[in-house]
Formats: structure tokens, C-alpha cells, sequence
């Protein structure tokens, strides 16, 4: 009986120990971005959202920055890879069509040849 009066003040204590002020702390800074594949599909995404065709970064394996763009009919996915070379060679498990384009793979099935454009635009200018 005891315990359930004291019980809310505990609870209220450690809901309140976790509330407060996530910004970095003065002279503290949040990490930036060093990796220039991850700047790059910044880049992409950017590009493609002013183009209509929204989308996500995430990182597979090997820390590979992929951009998944995938709508309601066409299932779309940019790896970029750190050179043309490494882009060429690239294989996936995935059974999706792939294309390289400059040091990206776009991996795709269904892809309107409007969206690839955007999306080929979009790689060689990033």
C-alpha cells in the first residue's frame, strides 16, 4: 500500500528527468555530414522532391547511402556508390533492372521513362 503512494511521484520524477532541452549544448554541434556519397544523395533527393518525386535516404550495407523514391506504381531505389567504376560493377540481390549513371545505380522495375530522366537529370548534376 505504501508503494502505490509513492509509485506517481517516481513515475513523475523519471518522466520529468527525461524531459528537457534536446539542442546541443554551446560549442557543441551537431556532427556533420563528411561522407561525400551521403552529401550527394542529399543532393538527389533535393533534386527530384523540386521535381515532384519525393522520396527518403537511408544507408544499406557498407554504409551505401540509398535513396529509396518509390511510389504507388514504380518501385525505386538510387544507390550511390564512391566512383563510376564501383557503380559499373555493382550487383544487387534484389532481381529489381538496374542502370549505372555516373557513380549511382538506380534499381528499379516499372520506371516511367519521365521519372528516370528526372532521376538521371538529377544524378549527373549532383
Amino acid at each position: 500500500m505504501r508503494l502505490m503512494r509513492i509509485l506517481p511521484a517516481v513515475v513523475l520524477a523519471l518522466v520529468l528527468a527525461g524531459c528537457g532541452d534536446d539542442e546541443p549544448e554551446s560549442g557543441d554541434s551537431a556532427p556533420e555530414t563528411s561522407d561525400p556519397r551521403m552529401a550527394q544523395a542529399e543532393e538527389i533527393l533535393a533534386c527530384t522532391e523540386e521535381q515532384d518525386l519525393p522520396g527518403s535516404i537511408g544507408l544499406i550495407d557498407g554504409g551505401v547511402p540509398a535513396i529509396d523514391l518509390t511510389t504507388e506504381t514504380e518501385t525505386i531505389v538510387v544507390h550511390v556508390l564512391e566512383s563510376e567504376a564501383e557503380a559499373a560493377d555493382y550487383e544487387t540481390s534484389s532481381g529489381l533492372e538496374q542502370e549505372a549513371v555516373g557513380n549511382a545505380v538506380i534499381l528499379g522495375g516499372a520506371i516511367t521513362p519521365e521519372h528516370r530522366q528526372v532521376i538521371v537529370d538529377c544524378i549527373e548534376s549532383s
